[in-house]
């Protein structure tokens, strides 16, 4: 049974178990056709939870019968966090306007930046809005016009995914495969890793950050390629797929891409905590670039002193990471 099966399993076993709420509501599925549909890995998780409803039933009726809608509801949604995978439960009414939501995110198109030197031509900083393929081929170019020479100057590497949104794994794995071991990264057949960068990488992230590049953000975290800092992410790397229950309402369960064997779909921590800055726009990395000035942008001052200070304490940020 798939992934996306047993959650649906699930949830349709808990509205089969609850007593009908009043003649509106739409659940005909029962127990017995779950049962005969289901397989025994979704059997051990779905035994526990009919057992506790049988006990309350028995036990304390008070707290089974005749629950309310919305208190259905409420015990869904805390159901399905448990599963720590950013599964939402979605009212019928809702479904529309956040299915439109998705469908921008997929359509998102973001201008593409040239790699640039700051800091006195210590810090290397890219910044990505979208993990498209025009901006991975980009920066892949970009990165090889970078002369060895000039590479052993650099203190580090700051990637600003502070407006970067959009959906497409492959393409983010692209430009991890230049800064991760790929012993770190999961592993696709089509994709040749060509590790170019063998520096500490700083993560600048806020409350914009989502989609491919909150995954980007936790891989440099996870493999201890580098620092992320900022503020917290909004919690959805995936894309997702929405499926209809029989009430009507609607599940959206993360599409899972090929090669993540887990995962836990959370909003990305930042390791050092900095107020955000005003939103970066097309205007300003003009005038980053024009001067090489950091003035007003507090995160990028901040990511730019610890990797050069990390650097002239020849700090290395995990020697298994980085001199791979």
């Amino acid at each position: 049974m798939s992934y996306r099966g047993l959650i649906v399993l699930v949830v349709s076993w808990l509205f089969a178990l609850m007593p009908p709420v009043t003649a509106d509501d739409d659940i005909t599925i029962t127990v017995d056709e779950v049962d005969s549909s289901s397989a025994p890995a979704a059997r051990q998780l779905l035994a526990p939870i009919e057992d506790v409803i049988h006990q309350l039933t028995n036990n304390a009726p008070e707290l089974v019968v005749n629950r309310s809608r919305p208190q259905i509801d409420t015990i869904l949604r805390s159901l399905l966090k448990g599963f720590e995978c950013e599964i939402n439960y979605i009212k019928a009414a809702d479904i529309e306007k956040i299915k439109a939501r998705n469908t921008e995110m997929l359509k998102f198109k973001a201008s593409i930046y040239p790699v640039i030197k700051l800091d006195h031509n210590k810090i290397l900083y890219i910044r990505i809005d979208s993990f498209s393929r025009e901006t991975t081929e980009n920066v892949s170019k970009e990165l090889e016009q970078v002369s060895s020479s000039d590479m052993k100057n650099i203190s580090g590497v700051v990637v600003d995914l502070r407006q970067c949104r959009g959906y497409n794994i492959n393409e983010t794995l692209h430009v991890l495969y230049n800064m991760c071991h790929p012993d770190k990264l999961p592993y696709l057949k089509h994709l040749t890793p060509k590790r170019m960068l063998k520096k500490p990488v700083a993560v600048l992230i806020c409350g914009n950050t989502s989609g491919s590049a909150e995954f980007f953000a936790r891989k440099i975290k996870e493999s201890k390629t580098g620092l992320t800092i900022g503020k917290s992410t909004v919690g959805k790397p995936f894309e997702c797929e929405f499926v209809k229950l029989q009430n009507g309402d609607y599940l959206s369960i993360p599409k899972f891409p090929a090669g993540v064997k887990s995962y836990k779909v959370f909003p990305v921590q930042p390791m050092i905590p900095v107020a955000c800055s005003s939103p970066q726009f097309k205007s300003d990395f003009k005038k980053l670039k024009s001067t090489g000035k950091l003035t007003g942008d507090s995160q990028l001052r901040r990511a730019c002193d610890l990797l050069v200070s990390l650097s002239a304490l020849k700090f290395d940020f995990n020697q298994n990471a980085l001199s791979k």
